[in-house]
């Protein structure tokens, strides 16, 4: 369920965002897309009544759109979409609210981009992610948005998460 409303929610406020902005293209002039990370209990389908949804926004390359009244560059459009994804589902109405969102697992925490390109999240998770945010990764899964940019993300890290050697700094 969880996935089927943050899905038809990002693909709502795509059609609104291509319709300002045009469509996000890649440098190499291909379709940039979007995908949700499914992270914690939503990514290990382990969601209760009472839990937030921990998730990570990525898109597919930097760009820029086409086709619309005013092109942006693709960071720019992604990063609002990803605004608005988090502020439709948290948002408080009288009926109560559709999830807590929780953004904090992204690379750099809250400190982070709100949405980083898959070159970023590569990068970081080859360079800089600690011990800890690679085994978060065991529970993640793309539960929005295009598959393939996801599972990119999800195939570069696994390698990573399960490493054939082992660091003894890190167990002291």
């Amino acid at each position: 369920l969880a996935d089927t409303i943050v899905e038809t929610a990002y693909q709502r406020i795509r059609q609104q965002l291509v319709a300002e902005c045009g469509v996000p293209l890649a440098d190499s002039g291909q379709e940039a897309h979007f995908a949700v990370i499914a992270l914690g209990k939503m990514g290990g389908n382990e969601l209760n009544y009472s839990s937030d949804i921990d998730l990570m926004f990525l898109y597919s390359a930097n760009g820029e759109t086409r086709g619309g009244p005013r092109n942006i560059p693709n960071r720019e459009f992604f990063v609002r979409a990803s605004n608005q994804l988090t502020a439709l589902l948290s948002t408080y109405t009288t009926e109560g609210m559709c999830y807590r969102v929780d953004l904090r697992l992204r690379p750099d925490g809250s400190h982070g981009e709100l949405c980083i390109s898959l070159d970023a999240a590569c990068q970081y998770y080859a360079n800089r992610a600690r011990d800890w945010e690679l085994q978060m990764m065991i529970k993640a899964r793309v539960a929005a948005g295009d598959k393939a940019t996801g599972r990119r993300l999800l195939d570069f890290v696994e390698p990573k998460t399960y490493a054939t050697s082992l660091d003894f700094s890190a167990i002291e």
